[in-house]
């Protein structure tokens, strides 16, 4: 019986040791509870999750899966300044990358989310899509065909 009582608690310190790991803090980037408001905690789980795989392996499925998320309103702002920040993380470069493997679907949600969270996070004096387009021409051609 104490056996069974250990791994039971053995197991319950690592799932909460794995639930300490996805949901704390990323330096850079701020996720809104309001990004995440529609999503149940099992999606809230995987948001967390694909978002810090997303910058530790740059992965285009975790991409895929962030631009598939449910939010709406000001959580699709929220959302979009999440990825800009991880666009920032990044790098022009390594985005442009994961970008590339889209799909024309998914690149129009992406820069529709990212144009609205650029211009809604105050990442610059000049919020507009001419700055977004200046500050990431890799990624901005990527998304939008356009250079």
């Amino acid at each position: 019986m104490k056996k069974i009582a250990f791994l039971l608690v053995l197991m319950l310190v690592g799932f909460a040791t794995h639930l300490y790991y996805v949901f704390r803090p990323i330096e850079g980037i701020d996720v809104s509870e309001t990004a995440v408001s529609l999503q149940s905690t099992t999606e809230k789980y995987e948001y967390h999750r694909h978002l810090r795989l997303l910058l530790s392996d740059q992965d285009p499925e975790d991409l895929r899966y962030l631009i598939n998320v449910r939010c709406d309103g000001e959580g699709a702002y929220e959302h979009g300044k999440t990825l800009v920040q991880a666009l920032i993380k990044l790098g022009d470069t390594a985005f442009s990358g994961m970008t590339s493997k889209l799909n024309k679907t998914e690149t129009q949600t992406l820069l529709t989310f990212m144009t609205a969270g650029h211009e809604y996070g105050n990442f610059s004096a000049f919020p507009e899509l001419e700055e977004f387009k200046r500050r990431f021409p890799l990624t901005f051609k990527s998304l939008s065909g356009k250079v």
